[in-house]
């Protein structure tokens, strides 16, 4: 029986960059497939990122379900997502994994499938060029009235952005549905409601949205399925690199 409690499990690590000796570990914890697919980046930095989300979600599962020794196999799907084959206990915890510069995250919960997605708010974008492609015509009214300025404005497109990052992973449709057809109310911060999408996906009002940052200023986004009355728990844990690398050691 799984173990895992009612909260959403959050686990973010930062610095992954700045540790080199990934090697064993991965040698230790990662399958074939997932060393294969590290080896595939180019820049040092992204195959840090790749190991230490790896190795994240095999050290979350195993503090989770209370099994120290956890041994977990993984599988992917056609669109690279990964996802737990063995043991059957483990397959049974939703997880979703997000990294950017200077930040990996991990999500899990037993309940049902969430999705979490992570920016860097020092990310160079041209928020004006991207406006159109990833607002609705409802959010481009409140993003005009709000009249932001330059910073603010990146802030603020960050926060939207990975919401419907996170609430994509959690529904499991990528890049199938474009970014416009979800619609949040942009009149709150941290952005909490979602006020439309695709029929085929049920009541928006049945979707519970968490935003924070990082330490180091990151912004974090989490979308639950949560249809009933009360807010679903979350449990952050914050970690450094070296934590991480230690506990797989």
């Amino acid at each position: 029986m799984v173990v895992v409690g009612p909260a959403v499990e959050v686990v973010l690590v930062s610095g992954c960059e700045s540790l080199e000796d990934w090697a064993a570990p991965v040698a230790a914890h990662l399958m074939g497939w997932e060393q294969e697919r590290m080896a595939r980046f180019v820049k040092r930095d992204d195959r840090a990122r790749y190991a230490a989300a790896h190795l994240l979600v095999r050290w979350a599962l195993a503090r989770s379900l209370g099994e120290p020794e956890l041994a977990l196999s993984l599988d992917q799907t056609e669109r690279g997502k990964p996802f737990v084959t063995d043991p059957a206990l483990a397959a049974e915890v939703s997880f979703s994994l997000s990294h950017t510069r200077g930040l990996v995250g991990c999500a899990l919960w037993s309940t049902a499938p969430v999705g979490l997605d992570l920016e860097a708010s020092t990310r160079r974008l041209q928020v004006v060029e991207l406006l159109d492609t990833v607002l609705s015509s409802g959010e481009r009214e409140q993003w005009e009235r709000a009249g932001l300025a330059e910073g603010p404005a990146l802030e603020r497109f960050l926060e939207i952005w990975t919401l419907k990052e996170a609430l994509s992973k959690a529904l499991g449709v990528g890049l199938s549905v474009a970014p416009e057809e979800w619609s949040f109310d942009l009149d709150t911060s941290p952005i909490h409601r979602l006020l439309s999408l695709p029929d085929a996906f049920g009541d928006p009002a049945h979707w519970q949205f968490e935003q924070t940052r990082s330490p180091e200023g990151h912004v974090v986004s989490l979308a639950i399925p949560n249809p009933g009355p009360d807010p679903v728990p979350v449990e952050w844990t914050h970690l450094g690199a070296h934590e991480l690398l230690a506990a797989m050691a």
